[in-house]
């Protein structure tokens, strides 16, 4: 038995690491399932999780400037490049 998922499904399930991802994996593993992931949805999964982290990466700096400007001294963040 192969299953496939979609990207929502990997995403919304943090690539099965939530409590259903590991129920999945739990029935994948006693039905000797194989997980298929096509390639689109690889590709999907990488070009939206790194829109995603450079949203929060922007976030995080933008919130350390906010408590900068309001505590004066903070160490540095230090944030991966695009």
């Amino acid at each position: 038995m192969y299953v496939v998922l979609d990207s929502n499904i990997w995403f919304s399930e943090l690539g099965l690491t939530t409590a259903k991802g590991a129920a999945a994996r739990f029935f994948m593993k006693q039905q000797r399932a194989t997980l298929a992931i096509p390639e689109v949805v690889r590709k999907e999964v990488e070009i939206n999780l790194m829109r995603s982290l450079s949203k929060h990466c922007d976030d995080i700096a933008k919130k350390h400037r906010q408590l900068l400007s309001i505590f004066g001294t903070l160490k540095e963040v230090v944030l991966p490049s695009a």
